[in-house]
């Protein structure tokens, strides 16, 4: 469980947040504009009570301020969008046991040793398959000219 101590105000940075969401009780004080209300929904497809926007000014770790505009709504944790912080010029890297951002060009590795993602309406998706079906050209090509049986190919 994470924990708010002092002014810390920890947020859960989510790769599947379209927008950066707050709760009407954190960040209090800060400009909140309560007419600009639209229509949110959580992972559930449940739509969410929301409040307006509010821009607030976040510290991060390493002192650096970010000021970022957040949707209100009835969150229990505040959530800091991994797309929406990629349209403001954020990189982000996902490694085993921690995660970085950076306003700095990360030079992605070589193509042999990367998956590309696919954005869609803002989000990022890996456009993969079943793992039974092969979508690779030459495996394709094999089982149709009968290089490997229908049972094996279906299996590749």
């Amino acid at each position: 469980m994470i924990a708010a101590v002092g002014d810390h105000r920890p947020m859960l940075v989510d790769s599947g947040a379209l927008k950066s969401v707050t709760n009407p009780n954190s960040f209090t004080g800060r400009d909140h504009d309560a007419t600009a209300t639209r229509k949110l929904f959580d992972i559930s497809g449940s739509q969410l009570k929301h409040y307006g926007k509010k821009t607030i000014d976040y510290c991060l770790p390493s002192g650096r301020p970010v000021t970022m505009v957040t949707e209100v709504c009835d969150v229990t944790r505040d959530i800091m969008s991994v797309a929406q912080g990629n349209d403001s010029g954020f990189t982000y890297v996902f490694s085993p046991g921690h995660c970085f951002m950076t306003k700095s060009y990360v030079e992605p590795p070589p193509p042999a040793k990367r998956e590309e993602m696919s954005r869609v309406n803002g989000l990022f998706y890996m456009m993969g398959h079943e793992k039974h079906v092969s979508t690779m050209q030459g495996d394709l090509i094999a089982a149709e000219v009968g290089e490997i049986s229908g049972e094996i190919a279906m299996n590749l």
